[in-house]
């Protein structure tokens, strides 16, 4: 398991404006901060942006990009689109890439230090309907909980997954539950003294 990912920056401040509205859209904020180094995450730092340790200047990997999970294909175009309005380059326009996976729909861009990014989703639905964060905050599940919005509305099928084994561990309940009544009616009573 990875436990975060870093970037480097040659001008923290543009990457920062650059990966503030990026990351809200998944549902990413500024956890950490210091004059060297932004960090991002939902609840712990998953994603880094930082000035070199060694006071070298920052370079992009050839061969190297980041994707970044989307929950629909509405927020991998607003994620292409936004990375563009913030001074990112096209590096592959939003779409379904088949030579990775029938329902693999993805965006790529660089970022002003030339990094490589994505945002991915293997979810045919265009919008869950979830919408990112305008402030410094950002929308995740635990805030739309504590908002009193119903989030299993956005995520119907886990909804329906989750009555169906509710319903099958009933079914399958009852259906034991009758087999040990009826074995139990069969068995002869045997006297007692």
């Amino acid at each position: 398991m990875i436990h975060h990912v870093s970037v480097g920056s040659n001008d923290l401040r543009r990457a920062k404006a650059f990966y503030l509205p990026l990351l809200a859209l998944i549902g990413f904020r500024v956890i950490k901060e210091t004059d060297k180094a932004a960090h991002f995450g939902a609840s712990e730092i998953v994603f880094s942006i930082e000035t070199p340790v060694d006071g070298s200047l920052a370079t992009s990997g050839n061969g190297v990009h980041i994707a970044f999970q989307a929950p629909d294909r509405e927020t991998v175009r607003r994620f292409h689109a936004a990375a563009l309005a913030a001074g990112g380059t096209d590096e592959g326009w939003p779409a379904i890439r088949e030579n990775y996976n029938a329902h693999y729909y993805a965006a790529f861009v660089r970022d002003p230090d030339g990094n490589k990014i994505e945002a991915v989703t293997f979810t045919a639905r265009d919008s869950y309907g979830l919408q990112a964060a305008t402030s410094r905050s950002s929308v995740s599940l635990g805030t739309v909980a504590k908002r009193g919005t119903n989030w299993q509305a956005h995520f119907p099928l886990r909804r329906v997954r989750f009555r169906l084994s509710r319903l099958a561990f009933a079914g399958t309940f009852l259906l034991y539950s009758l087999t040990i009544l009826s074995h139990h009616a069969e068995q002869p009573r045997i006297a007692s003294y």
